[in-house]
C-alpha cells in the first residue's frame, strides 16, 4: 500500500457495503505495512498493528497502558469516546496492580471450571428460547434469529449470574434489546432503565445479600463492600459492566455463525451429523476466529518509548491491535480467509477475546453459550434456512464491530 493511500485511510477502516468481511485495506496493511500509522476520526495519528505476533506483544507488554481515562494519547475511535474520559473507570481500563485487584473480585464466577458446571443451566435457557421459537412458528412470516434467539440467550444467562430475580428478567430483557437498538434516544432510554434497576438491586443486596457462591452482586457485597474494600458505587459499576460488556459480541457471534454455517452447507452437515461438544467447540472457535465480532477494543497508549514490530512507539502515542486482521494472519492460520470448522485452533491464540492480562474475563462463558447455541439450534431445527438472499441482509455500521442487524429464517 502506497504512502498516499495510507494518508487517506482513517481508522476504523470501513467494511464494504453489505459485507461481514474485514475491510480489504486492513488485510492489505498486513502484507505491505503491518505496523502503520493512520489517522483517527479527528485527525489524531495512531499506530495500527495487524500481525498476530505484534498484537500479542502490544497487549502483553508493560510499556503500553490501558489507562483510558488518565493517559493522554489513548486512541479514541469515535467522538463519543472523548466524553467517556469523564467517567470513573472499571478494571477494564486500569493497569496492574489495580486492574488485577478488581478483576480478582469476580474471577471465581468466570473460571473455566465454574462455567463448565453452568453448562446444564445454559442448555436449559437455550432450550427454553427455542421452545418459544417453535411455538411462534413461521405462519405469520419468518423468525428473526437475532431478536428471538441470539439476543435472549446471553442476556438471560448474565442476569442469572448477577442474581436478578426470575420475575424481573422479561422486563429487563426488553430494556437490553432497546439498549442494543440503532436509535440513539432508544439506546439512552434502555441504558437508563438498566442503570436504575441495577442501582436498586445493589441496594437490596446490601440490605439482604443472597448466596455469594451463586450471586455476583451478593459476592461483592459480602467479600468487598462489608470489609470496606469497595464502595456501593464501585459495586454498581462492576455489576453494570458485567451486564453489558460482552452481550453484543456474543449476539453477533451467534448470528454470524448461523449465517456462515448456512452458507457452508457441507460444514453445517458435519455439525448436524455430530452435535457433540467436541464438534460444537470446533465450530465455535472457527466462528470466533473468522469473524472476531469484538475487534475494536484492543487499544493502548505508550507510557514510555516501546518497540513493537521493530518500530518505536514513542511515549504518549496510541496503538491499536487490529485483532480481526490478526485472526486472519497467514503466518498463524493456514488459508485464513477460508471458513473451516476442521481447523485446529489453540484458544489461547484466538484473538477474539483479546490477549494478555486484559483478555476478556467472560471468554469461557461466551464460548459455552455459543457451543450450546449452535449444537442445539440445528438439532432442534435441522431444516432452518434463510428467508432472504444473503446480499439483502443488513449489517451494523461499517466502522463499528461487525454484526448482522436481522437474520430472518424459516424452519
Amino acid at each position: 500500500m502506497s504512502t498516499s493511500n495510507l494518508e487517506s485511510l482513517r481508522f476504523p477502516i470501513a467494511r464494504a457495503a453489505k459485507s461481514n468481511e474485514p475491510p480489504k485495506e486492513l488485510i492489505q496493511l498486513q502484507d505491505t505495512c503491518p505496523l502503520a500509522k493512520l489517522q483517527l476520526f479527528d485527525g489524531t495519528p495512531t499506530w495500527i498493528a495487524t500481525k498476530h505476533k505484534d498484537i500479542c506483544q502490544l497487549l502483553s507488554t508493560k510499556g503500553l497502558s490501558n489507562e483510558r481515562y488518565s493517559q493522554p494519547g489513548y486512541p479514541e475511535l469515535y467522538p463519543s469516546g472523548k466524553k467517556a474520559t469523564a467517567e470513573t473507570p472499571t478494571f477494564v481500563h486500569l493497569d496492574d496492580p489495580k486492574h488485577a485487584e478488581q478483576r480478582a473480585m469476580i474471577e471465581e464466577l468466570f473460571t473455566r471450571e465454574r462455567i463448565a458446571a453452568l453448562r446444564p443451566e445454559i442448555q436449559r435457557i437455550v432450550d427454553h428460547v427455542l421452545d418459544a421459537i417453535v411455538e411462534k412458528g413461521c405462519a405469520q412470516g419468518p423468525v428473526d434469529l437475532v431478536e428471538d434467539f441470539a439476543t435472549p440467550i446471553p442476556t438471560r444467562i448474565i442476569y442469572g449470574i448477577l442474581g436478578v430475580p426470575e420475575k424481573d428478567i422479561p422486563e429487563l430483557s426488553k430494556a437490553s434489546a432497546i439498549r442494543l437498538s440503532t436509535s440513539g434516544s432508544a439506546t439512552d432510554a434502555g441504558d437508563k432503565h438498566l442503570h436504575d434497576y441495577m442501582s436498586a438491586l445493589v441496594d437490596k443486596r446490601i440490605q439482604a445479600p443472597g448466596d455469594p457462591k451463586d450471586d455476583l452482586i451478593s459476592k461483592l457485597v459480602v467479600e468487598q463492600y462489608r470489609p470496606g474494600h469497595v464502595t456501593r458505587d464501585d459495586i454498581q459499576r462492576l455489576a453494570y459492566l458485567v451486564l453489558v460488556a460482552g452481550n453484543a459480541a456474543v449476539i453477533s457471534s451467534i448470528s454470524l455463525g448461523v449465517l456462515t454455517l448456512l452458507q457452508n452447507p457441507e460444514q453445517l452437515n458435519v455439525l448436524k451429523e455430530d452435535s457433540s461438544t467436541a464438534t460444537a467447540v470446533a465450530v465455535t472457535e472457527e466462528v470466533l476466529r473468522y469473524h472476531t465480532p469484538s475487534s475494536l477494543n484492543s487499544r493502548r497508549v505508550a507510557k514510555q518509548d516501546t518497540i513493537v514490530g521493530g518500530k518505536i512507539i514513542k511515549a504518549g502515542e496510541g496503538i491499536v491491535g487490529a485483532v480481526q486482521a490478526g485472526n486472519r494472519d497467514p503466518d498463524m492460520f493456514t488459508n485464513p480467509h477460508n471458513f473451516d470448522i476442521r481447523r485446529d485452533i489453540d484458544p489461547d491464540k484466538n484473538l477474539a477475546f483479546g490477549y494478555g492480562p486484559h483478555r476478556c474475563q467472560a471468554q469461557w462463558l461466551s464460548r459455552v453459550e455459543l457451543e450450546v447455541a449452535f449444537a442445539t439450534l440445528f438439532k432442534r431445527l435441522p431444516k432452518l434456512r434463510l428467508a432472504v438472499q444473503p446480499e439483502d441482509l443488513e449489517y451494523t455500521s461499517a466502522t463499528q464491530n461487525v454484526g448482522v442487524s436481522h437474520l430472518p429464517v424459516y424452519f
